[in-house]
Order: structure tokens, then sequence, then C-alpha cells
């Protein structure tokens, strides 16, 4: 009798997401905006400048019925040509394009709170922070620096389901506006 009874507790602990259950989900996703787009500051008309991304993937586990833990990686690139602020022009004429890229690779320990759960979406906003490893290649020397990924995602709608899709509006190195494909697992 009391083997059922905890069958019956476990299964029901299961089925209505209480404290034991641990949804795990990956989230795949591609931003627009963010601060690693700041690469040239002023960007004449007639340069050009090729992005990537951000591109990024988190796995998250989900604690309660609110809070989700995990971590995230991703993946930013920015290459062109352009006139850059420390070329000086020479007299009566233009300066030259110079060339430029970034890449930076992001890793972060991130946290989500979902603060509404309706019947098809839920709700929620979320906070990352971990290291940017970045390279630069310019017309200067190669380098190579590191500096502090940050994300806060204001508000992030979620179509809920085994797949879902998920629109996100924030600031940091996700992007301002990401969308992406969530998977239960």
């Amino acid at each position: 009798m009391l083997a059922a009874t905890t069958i019956a507790a476990q299964d029901n602990i299961v089925r209505h997401g209480y404290i034991g259950h641990r949804d795990q989900q990956m989230t795949v996703g591609a931003g627009f905006g963010g601060v690693q787009n700041m690469v040239a500051r002023n960007v004449p008309d007639d340069s050009t400048l090729n992005v990537l991304g951000p591109l990024w993937a988190n796995y998250m586990v989900t604690l309660d019925s609110a809070w989700s833990v995990g971590a995230e990686v991703g993946y930013h690139e920015a290459k062109g040509r352009w006139l850059s602020d420390d070329t000086d022009p020479p007299p009566g004429g233009r300066a030259d394009p110079v060339p430029y890229a970034k890449r930076t690779v992001h890793v972060a320990a991130c946290a989500e709170l979902a603060w509404f759960h309706g019947r098809w979406f839920t709700l929620s906003s979320s906070g990352s922070l971990g290291i940017a490893m970045l390279g630069h290649a310019g017309n200067t020397a190669p380098l190579a620096s590191t500096d502090v990924a940050y994300h806060l995602g204001v508000v992030s709608l979620r179509v809920t389901g085994d797949v879902g899709f998920r629109l996100e509006l924030g600031y940091g190195y996700r992007g301002m506006i990401n969308a992406g494909m969530s998977f239960v697992m």
C-alpha cells in the first residue's frame, strides 16, 4: 500500500510540475543589435559591413513553476571595409577604406523567471552573465581580448509545447531582438 501511494504521488508530481520535476529545454536563436555591434562608430555611406549574428544556444533546467537556470554560448562576427576614425585622409582627398574583422564568442550562466503562464504561451524575463572572448583584425596587428558578457531579457514570449517559438526583447550579447526555437527534452 505504501509503495502504491509513493508511485501515485511521484506520478502526480511529474504530471503537474511540482518540485522534483525537471524540464530540460534547449533554445537556439539569432538576434539583431546588441553591444557587440558597436564595432564602427562612424561608418560612411560608401563603406561595407557584413554582420553575422549574434547566434546563440542555451540549455536550461526548470527548477519550479517560475525559475529556470542554465548556460549559454553565442557567436557574433562583423567584418568589412570602412573609413575609420584613425585614418587620416590625404590633403584634399579621401582616406582609403580600412579592412576590419571582429569575432566574439561568449559563454555565460543564465537564469529565467517565468511570471505569466497562459494556455499556449509563457511570458518571462531573463539575465545572463559570463565572459566574452573577442578577436580583432584591422589596420593594426591582430588583437585578442576578453570582456564581460551580459544579457538582460526584459520580456520573452515563448509559445509552449515540446517544440516552441521564442521572441525576446532585451539588451546585451544576444542582441536587442531575439527569435528562436526551443525544444523540451
